[in-house]
């Protein structure tokens, strides 16, 4: 019996065929088999090669042109996702290799690297240090092998030191030369259109210009016996009575509030510059978006899917805001000197003074305050035997600071470029401070909390490194060729300001302290209120001397509002992504720590 003529099958002869009356005799021996088998079962475990069948019922047939569409897209889809991730990755690696001094900079062997560190550093510190590890050479705990194949990096108490050290010989005899880098990482010029370099990367030469300005309204300026208003000079009793004055109107402070709150005292100390909150808190806004496209490799940062995600040039429109306004300032501050005939160097200045107030003192600082405080509030904290009301002992206090600044340093490498051989081949080097801080030959039970700590105490600073303190030459803070922080005293003192206040308008209490935790770069967000309106009250803050030097308003105002931040779309998507990702339920630990860190 031949095929039921509603089951036709591939080999079977069409239904057309006997319908006009076609010989059997003309079929090939495989036709007439397949014609005549009696078993489904055999018919269909023959091997045969496809061939095209006719229906009037195309619809109802499974390889119809519409199924047939539907399965080249899904062939389509499949190989796209199989060739898209290596597309993806030669475009990565083509977008991500540079060259800086000779040196080749590749995907593989820096950005890689640099990507994993970032990840190990907003794990914990002593996921950090295994990172660390992983990079030591053979032999030596001390020295690094990378990021990057010409890199050498130093994280060795005593071998970072000596390097610090050899900044002023090899800076005479010119063997030594730095780039546009800021830590670990190498930083594009885009984001510096007028000196193409961040101000770390200054030429020796431009480095001399701007270095004794910059001394002599940070550290010069401390005069401890003086009346001072933060214009012309500074100090503790300044200070206080900034902090005294803040806290007297506030009832509740989060970690956010710590980056507007001290890049307004930064702004009056560095440029006599009086910024309304509103514009504090505007200007804070604007850091993460300036800091964030700042480690992209050459290209990448110059594309323009870069361009939009980032907003780039958005940011650039207020930095220029930024450094005409900061431009006004310094003519106004330092009125003796003829800028229009030194105006290359007030470019210079005045972006030092936009680096400075955004990615030095103007981010270093509230990072720090940002750790200190999460530890005094935070549930089974590190500092845990260390409460808030202690910290009116000054002694106390100050080796709180230390420990937490040594414990989560908010400083890491120190970049340079030596050359043994006249200048032929540079050999990259990464001097590791905050990692020097970590060096268990110095710092016994590195990743515990110790207060007071032999050379890192109240009585004694001999080992003090993160502010790169040996770079100093003759121990002048304000010399050209000195390239340790020239605010190391006015970061301790503001720091210590701020806690003292803070605790003095006290107490206070944190909303969840169980959900507060720290990793290398931040605490993970809190909220702290102040229990009772304190009974000093603003009357007594205004008693003190240091109140009425703060409230006196002596310093250059903004020629108008500063301009609203601009928020990147990649921030939107951050801000968008955990929710959503929540609502799927779809762990997104992986993703929303960068964005975290944005």
């Amino acid at each position: 019996p031949g095929p039921s003529r509603d089951r036709l099958r591939y080999g079977d002869v069409p239904p057309h065929l006997c319908a006009h009356g076609s010989d059997l005799g003309e079929l090939s021996f495989e036709e007439k088999w397949l014609r005549d088998a009696d078993m489904d079962g055999l018919r269909e475990s023959v091997v045969y090669e496809p061939r095209a069948v006719f229906r009037d019922d195309l619809h109802k047939h499974p390889c119809s042109p519409r199924s047939a569409f539907l399965a080249k897209a899904a062939t389509f889809c499949c190989c796209g996702a199989c060739l898209c991730p290596l597309l993806l990755y030669l475009f990565i690696v083509t977008l991500t290799n540079f060259s800086v001094y000779g040196t080749t900079f590749t995907y593989s062997g820096y950005l890689k690297p640099v990507w994993s560190y970032l990840l190990a550093g907003m794990a914990d510190n002593v996921t950090l240090a295994q990172w660390y590890a992983r990079i030591a050479v053979t032999g030596n705990a001390s020295v690094g092998k990378g990021p990057g194949s010409n890199t050498q990096m130093y994280f060795g108490w005593h071998e970072v030191r000596a390097l610090l050290a050899d900044f002023y010989p090899r800076i005479r005899n010119q063997s030594m030369k730095r780039y546009s880098e800021m830590g670990v990482s190498v930083q594009n010029k885009l984001m510096w259109p007028d000196t193409g370099t961040i101000m770390m990367g200054y030429t020796q030469k431009a480095h001399a210009v701007v270095r004794p300005v910059l001394a002599s309204v940070l550290d010069k300026a401390l005069q401890p016996r003086q009346e001072c208003d933060g214009s012309a000079c500074w100090n503790g009793a300044w200070l206080r009575g900034v902090f005294k004055a803040r806290f007297a109107q506030t009832e509740v402070l989060s970690n956010r509030d710590l980056v507007w709150i001290v890049s307004s005292v930064l702004h009056k100390v560095l440029l006599n510059l009086d910024l309304s909150d509103d514009d504090a808190r505007n200007f804070s806004r604007f850091l993460p978006a300036f800091a964030f496209p700042q480690p992209l490799p050459p290209v990448m940062a110059a594309s323009p899917l870069a361009g939009w995600l980032f907003d780039i040039h958005g940011v650039l429109e207020v930095k220029a805001w930024l450094v005409k306004e900061y431009r006004r300032a310094i003519r106004k501050k330092w009125q003796f000197v003829d800028w229009d005939i030194r105006h290359d160097d007030l470019v210079l200045l005045a972006n030092a003074m936009v680096d400075s107030l955004t990615l030095a003192g103007g981010l270093t600082v509230p990072s720090a305050l940002d750790h200190m405080l999460a530890l005094l509030f935070m549930q089974d904290s590190p500092a845990a035997k260390i409460r808030p009301a202690d910290l009116q002992k000054q002694a106390v206090l100050h080796d709180f600071i230390m420990e937490a600044l040594r414990l989560f340093p908010p400083v890491a490498g120190v970049p340079r470029w030596v050359t043994d051989d006249g200048g032929n081949t540079w050999a990259h080097q990464i001097l590791n401070v905050g990692q020097a801080l970590q060096d268990p030959s110095i710092f016994p039970q590195p990743h515990e909390f110790r207060p007071g700590r032999p050379g890192l105490n109240h009585a004694d600073m001999n080992r003090s490194i993160g502010w790169a303190d040996f770079a100093l030459v003759g121990e002048d803070v304000a010399h050209p060729d000195s390239h340790a922080c020239p605010g190391k005293l006015l970061s301790l003192q503001l720091m210590s300001a701020f806690l003292s206040e803070f605790v003095q308008a006290g107490p206070w209490q944190a909303d969840d302290p169980a959900g507060i935790s720290l990793n290398m770069y931040a605490s993970s967000g809190y909220t702290l209120r102040k229990q009772r309106q304190s009974q000093r009250g603003s009357q007594a803050a205004t008693d003190h001397e240091g109140f009425r030097l703060a409230n006196k308003s002596s310093g250059l105002k903004p020629n108008g509002p500063l301009p609203a931040a601009p928020v990147p779309p990649l921030f939107r998507f951050c801000n968008w992504l955990p929710s959503l990702c929540r609502f799927v339920s779809i762990p997104i630990q992986c993703i929303e720590a960068p964005c975290g860190f944005a």
